[in-house]
């Protein structure tokens, strides 16, 4: 026989979370189901957007999310909503420095405080991909990873686990096509990985086979082929959540299954429209995660910034256990914390309304109070009070009280407009004028406003400098060819040849004897002739192995026919070698030169700039630079493969003063205004471009003049208009006023249901003018 409990078994607390995936065409709600340590989705929704979600307004987000959760959250147990939200962000939400963007993270506020979600983290939806692809190949993905929507795209460089470019687009043409341009202004590697990975969020093989049969452009710095994958439909999704259960040490309750998105998800009830949950109680030893998380964190309840805490990690926040260590295999700074209380509860937000209400109410409260406290003791008096009669019937309690209370009404009427007092802010519109010309900086002259000259001063700094470049001169080396040669004269006169005197081979190469030689006349008759010889030595006119001429060569002589006079070396020449070297040439002077004082310019205008003080200002630009004790290593033409130069830079600019130049700006302005205007508290734009050094003493430059002219209004003559006026009749009167753009009116007491006129006396009415 089966034995009845008497203790019903106790269930472990169960603890709900909201996955929002934020797509750029595409949004996606997951309801989390947390028990016992185990994570598992019992509610989703996807929704693709009309259009780009850069394009949606904070409106548009609220309205999509509101159905997109609500539908989603149709699983859970009635009165029960989700609060503690992890977000799946696009990479170009998130900057360097691992936190959301300002704009973008003032609208997930927004979303956050209208839908009452609590945010606990976020994660790039990219990172949490390419970490599950590693977790399910063994190493680090390196990948072109595609995101593709109906209307844009996203291409990811991927490269050993970390994302090292992203560039987005339109789609043009089709998704290839597009992915083929965007590749070609990729910046961050030589050579791209031959693996491209492709997911749309819905049915990414439709379009892989478009990539894989695509003749890819011949510029970009494929090894091969790429090979294309697409991965399934709810990858990212699945990448995110399991990249968050692991931060937060949960085990996943079997497979992630990630339907097939509905194109519209109308529902009949709204988030705003579904009841709140209501707390049990859970003993302290069987605390769920969500509740753990809301204990440890009661003293971050800040809502100014998105409740996100610096330099902490999710896993000492979130589902922390003293006996475990965290995961180390998820990179931690994609999971960012957050104060679990940033939106606050609703009890507290009742709160802050209700005091604000009260605030606003305050002296009415007062005045009723004080009634409704007479009322209660009067009635309480004219119980022992015998009342008048009037025609033999008891005058009622409400006469005596009603008059009471008109009088309060009226003395609290009197004293609203006694008291009353009006701050209005007039917004005017400047009028924009532009000026163009030149000006003169003269260091040796005074002002001339006349002819555009303003006076100014020379001043410099020598600053101590390096440079260093590789030399770009190219020269021959080597050692000419020797050897001797004997001179045959065949003519009856004797040969005199001098030192220099040039001999040159059948195949055009010279040579130049040592020194000078005699060479007798020929003897003989003519049937048997004897020329007469002498030797000399001679060396190459040029540098080269090409001058090692063999024995036997016969040369002819400058100025001699070869029937007279010849020359015959009977050993071969020796000794000619040649090569080119790299040398300093004079453009590497000019590099060194040009280098050094690039290297000191910025420091230059730094110290400059310490040497204006008051109303001094120095020329935006350097007019003359002198280099002094030059020192090259090596020397010019010398042999080498670096050259260096130190040397002092002085750097000389002008001062001129801010005052006189505001007096130049006048002048050329003054034809633009009128009486009755007056310069805008911004003042006067001034552009110093087009520098030019004319001589020592003179500088040119052109300058361009911007200014906004305010009219100058009768605050007096406004406000004896005004007073006593409503509120709408003196914002259409201030609206006739020349170049009035709007008028906002700030009654203090500013009581509700009461409507605003402004004071009946003018010395409580204060006008306070800015320009847009």
């Amino acid at each position: 026989m089966k034995l009845p409990q008497l203790f019903a078994k106790k269930q472990p607390p169960v603890d709900y979370f909201l996955c929002l995936l934020l797509r750029d065409e595409h949004v996606g709600a997951y309801i989390l189901q947390e028990q016992s340590g185990e994570l598992k989705i019992v509610g989703q929704q996807e929704e693709t957007l009309p259009n780009s979600i850069e394009q949606s307004s904070p409106e548009q987000w609220i309205e999509i999310l509101d159905r997109v959760i609500s539908k989603a959250e149709e699983t859970l147990p009635p009165k029960v909503i989700t609060h503690k939200t992890m977000f799946g962000l696009k990479e170009s939400w998130v900057e360097e420095d691992k936190k959301i963007n300002k704009d973008y993270l003032a609208k997930l506020k927004k979303v956050c405080e209208a839908l009452d979600l609590q945010p606990v983290g976020f994660l790039v939806i990219t990172e949490a991909i390419t970490h599950q692809l590693q977790e399910q190949e063994g190493a680090p993905l390196t990948a072109i990873l595609v995101e593709i929507g109906k209307q844009h795209l996203a291409v990811s460089h991927v490269r050993a686990g970390r994302t090292i470019e992203t560039r987005s687009a339109m789609i043009i043409e089709s998704p290839v096509v597009t992915v083929d341009e965007l590749l070609k202004h990729f910046i961050s590697a030589t050579v791209l990985p031959a693996r491209i990975i492709v997911f749309d969020g819905i049915s990414s093989e439709k379009i892989s086979q478009d990539f894989i049969s695509h003749q890819w452009s011949k510029s970009l710095p494929f090894l091969h082929m790429p090979q294309v994958t697409a991965l399934p439909h709810g990858f990212d999704a699945k990448a995110v959540i399991m990249g968050a259960a692991e931060q937060m040490e949960l085990r996943l309750a079997g497979d992630i299954d990630i339907q097939t998105p509905i194109e519209t998800t109308e529902n009949k009830v709204s988030r705003s429209e579904k009841p709140q949950e209501q707390p049990t109680e859970v003993e302290p030893e069987k605390k769920t995660l969500a509740q753990q998380f809301n204990q440890e964190n009661t003293q971050i309840v800040s809502a100014d910034n998105f409740g996100f805490v610096e330099e902490q990690d999710i896993e000492q926040m979130v589902g922390q256990h003293p006996e475990t260590e965290p995961s180390k295999n998820f990179n931690s700074d994609s999971l960012k914390n957050v104060e679990p209380a940033f939106a606050m509860d609703e009890i507290q937000r009742e709160e802050i309304k209700q005091n604000k209400l009260d605030n606003k109410f305050s002296v009415l409260t007062n005045l009723l109070q004080i009634s409704k406290n007479f009322g209660k003791r009067g009635q309480k008096m004219l119980t022992h009070i015998s009342m008048p009669r009037v025609a033999g019937q008891a005058i009622p309690t409400w006469l005596y009280i009603l008059p009471v209370v008109l009088l309060i009404i009226f003395a609290g009427i009197v004293w609203y407009v006694l008291s009353v007092q009006a701050t209005i802010k007039i917004t005017l519109n400047p009028k924009i004028v532009e000026e163009k010309g030149s000006i003169t900086f003269s260091t040796n002259s005074g002002n001339d406003f006349s002819n555009n000259t303003l006076a100014a001063k020379d001043v410099s700094v020598s600053l101590d400098g390096s440079a260093n470049t590789n030399t770009t001169g190219k020269k021959n080396v080597g050692t000419p060819a020797k050897g001797s040669v004997t001179i045959y004269n065949a003519s009856s006169n004797s040969v005199q040849l001098d030192s220099g005197v040039t001999i040159s081979a059948p195949n055009g190469l010279k040579f130049t004897l040592n020194s000078s030689v005699s060479v007798a006349s020929s003897s003989g008759d003519a049937s048997n002739p004897n020329p007469g010889t002498a030797s000399v030595n001679v060396t190459s006119a040029d540098l080269g192995q090409n001058y090692n001429l063999p024995s036997g060569t016969k040369f002819s002589v400058d100025n001699y026919s070869q029937s007279d006079v010849i020359a015959k070396n009977d050993n071969a020449f020796s000794g000619g070698t040649k090569q080119q070297v790299t040398v300093v040439s004079q453009n590497d002077l000019a590099t060194l030169n040009q280098s050094l004082q690039n290297n000191l310019e910025n420091k230059a205008k730094q110290q400059l700039q310490s040497k204006i003080s008051g109303d001094e200002a120095l020329l935006p630009d350097i007019t003359n630079i002198e280099l002094q004790n030059k020192v090259y290593s090596p020397k010019l033409n010398a042999q080498a493969s670096t050259a260096s130069l130190t040397a002092t830079a002085v750097f000389h600019t002008a001062i001129y003063n801010k005052n006189d130049l505001l007096q130049l700006e006048q002048s050329l302005l003054k034809d633009k205004f009128s009486d009755n205007q007056a310069l805008s508290d911004k003042g006067i734009t001034t552009d110093v471009s087009n520098q030019k050094v004319v001589d020592d003493n003179t500088i040119k430059a052109d300058i361009d003049l911007k200014a906004g002219l305010l009219p100058k209004l009768d605050n007096q003559k406004l406000i004896n208009e005004i007073t006593g006026k409503s509120a709408d009749q003196a914002i259409a009167l201030l609206a006739q006023e020349p170049q009035v753009e709007s008028s906002d009116i700030q009654l203090s007491p500013n009581i509700p249901f009461i409507p605003k006129m402004l004071p009946r006396f003018s010395k409580n009415i204060k006008i306070e003018t800015e320009s847009n």
